[in-house]
């Protein structure tokens, strides 16, 4: 019988690159009588940096090493909290 030829690559050598992530919020709360609201505000992703989170790693697909996830852009988001 005939063998087959394998490509064994070192444990880690194809790692994708590290992921860091920076998300900011600011909040304040008033308050008025019996009511306290905190309004807010939140970024996420704030250097809005589109990282590889995955790869298809398939090598015998037409597909392969295709990105296959990207981090979120940057997203703003306004909110408050009311308590009474």
């Amino acid at each position: 019988a005939g063998g087959v030829d394998v490509l064994v690559e070192p444990m880690g050598s194809r790692r994708l690159p590290a992921y860091a992530n920076l998300d900011l919020r600011l909040d304040r709360p008033f308050t008025a009588g019996r009511l306290r609201v905190t309004p807010s505000v939140d970024v996420f992703n704030v250097t809005n940096q589109a990282t590889v989170l995955a790869m298809r790693r398939v090598q015998n697909a037409g597909n392969a090493n295709a990105v296959s996830a990207i981090a979120a852009p940057r997203v703003f988001r306004v909110g408050a909290a009311l308590a009474w």
